[in-house]
């Protein structure tokens, strides 16, 4: 696999302050659509993080069946994925190794806050920094718009998840009973964005 420091004179994001990380920017539409595409040079493969496709929604319902809602009721199908992904205030970005989906993340902006509604890594691709990459990109495209608060809803039995997601400054705010399906609890978490934003 060619290491993302051969990409053709690439400019480096202000933000994200990754050697690994380089960036080449595409039209794409939609408000809050990004419009760049990321390559991030991994241990073992270099992955394209870029905005998704409408085309892309069944693999990306497919990969969260697998990946978050196992063992429940798959709400998170190809049409709700691609229901999503065509309003104007969302933003669908996926990490792609050649033609192979690594991950994916799906959010929503509104007035006050963004949402991030679904965000999963393949196993074979987990601790490789690309999770982290998809909610930063997510997180600087609300303070781009002016939102300083993320929220999202984890299911309680997911620790891991959790974890994830406390490392990257989320806090659990709320606990609600039989979120999913009135079968499992969530734990809600935010991240206030405000001092991330002061520390640019």
């Amino acid at each position: 696999m060619p290491a993302a420091g051969r990409v053709t004179a690439p400019k480096p994001h202000p933000h994200l302050n990754a050697n690994n990380l380089q960036e080449c920017p595409i039209e794409s539409p939609g408000q809050f659509q990004p419009r760049r595409i990321w390559l991030l040079s991994t241990p073992m493969s270099t992955v394209t993080l870029g905005p998704a496709r409408m085309g892309d929604a069944p693999a990306i319902a497919h990969l969260s069946r697998d990946l978050i809602e196992t063992d429940l009721p798959w709400s998170w199908t190809p049409r709700r994925v691609a229901s999503l992904m065509r309003q104007r205030e969302s933003a669908a970005v996926i990490a792609r190794d050649q033609n192979r989906l690594a991950g994916f993340i799906l959010a929503q902006y509104g007035d006050e806050s963004a949402h991030i509604a679904l965000l999963g890594v393949a196993n074979e691709y987990r601790r490789q920094g690309i999770g982290r990459r998809m909610v930063q990109w997510v997180e600087e495209t609300a303070m781009v718009a002016g939102l300083f608060l993320v929220r999202l809803e984890v299911r309680a039995i997911k620790r891991e998840a959790r974890h994830f997601y406390a490392r990257l400054g989320y806090r659990e705010t709320d606990r609600v009973d039989g979120y999913y399906s009135g079968l499992e609890d969530a734990i809600k978490m935010s991240r206030d964005l405000r001092a991330l934003s002061t520390s640019k």
